[in-house]
């Protein structure tokens, strides 16, 4: 539900082309071929402002920070598969290089951010923006109202 809430607030329509896809191929290059699933990002947010458009990979975690001050963070295959998901939607859009974060449900906070990760052996993603992959604590009541805005017509 967590996942639909924040797909529903800030996603947009087509982000089916963000997902990659492995194929198994045989090894003595016959065609055969068998398609693996698909990576799929819980949700792509596009801002634009001017002249500038700015991609956001979302991943919704319904774990974080609870009421009694413990913190449960994503694991380190979530980073990585998120860092993936951020270079693949640089390769689609050409320069158009994404900001990386999971969004955590909180009660506490509206919006916070106070922390990011990083998986320091993936040199070849330093200096790229979707190489930190951010924590932002979202206020679980808020997303529900952002939802709600958005496709006020539709309900």
């Amino acid at each position: 539900m967590w996942e639909l809430l924040i797909d529903n607030a800030f996603g947009i329509l087509e982000k089916d082309k963000y997902f990659p896809k492995a194929t198994w191929k045989r090894i003595d290059d016959s065609t055969t071929e068998q398609a693996s699933s698909s990576l799929r990002p819980d949700t792509i947010m596009q801002i634009t402002n001017d002249d500038n458009t700015d991609l956001y990979v979302l991943d919704a975690k319904y774990y974080g920070l609870y009421d009694d001050g413990t913190n449960r963070l994503p694991a380190t295959a979530d980073i990585n598969k998120q860092i993936t998901y951020g270079k693949v939607v640089e390769i689609i859009d050409g320069l158009n290089e994404p900001y990386n974060a999971f969004l955590l449900p909180s009660n506490n906070v509206e919006f916070s951010c106070d922390r990011y990760a990083t998986i320091e052996e993936l040199t070849d993603y330093k200096d790229k923006r979707f190489e930190k992959v951010f924590a932002i604590y979202c206020n679980v009541k808020k997303i529900m109202q952002y939802s709600y805005k958005k496709h006020q017509k539709k309900i």
